[in-house]
């Protein structure tokens, strides 16, 4: 008889592991996801922030170009 309650004891423990297990999973496919989304976001701003610098360079050029046309 207490060979049965350890086992049914043991089955009852791998079966409350299993849950978290699967609990977890879907946890962590969740932050995943978050992650993805996260770094999608991230990308798109680093793209823009370039975008802004390659564009202020731009100004910054024309603007020498300029003053030293208006100095000739």
């Amino acid at each position: 008889m207490r060979l049965d309650e350890d086992v049914l004891r043991l089955r009852r423990h791998i079966d409350f592991l299993e849950e978290e297990n699967r609990d977890l999973r879907r946890c962590f496919a969740f932050l995943a996801q978050d992650f993805e989304q996260a770094r999608a976001k991230v990308t798109n701003a680093l793209r823009n922030l370039q975008g802004l610098l390659d564009r202020v360079k731009a100004m910054e050029t024309r603007m020498r170009e300029d003053s030293s046309m208006s100095m000739r």
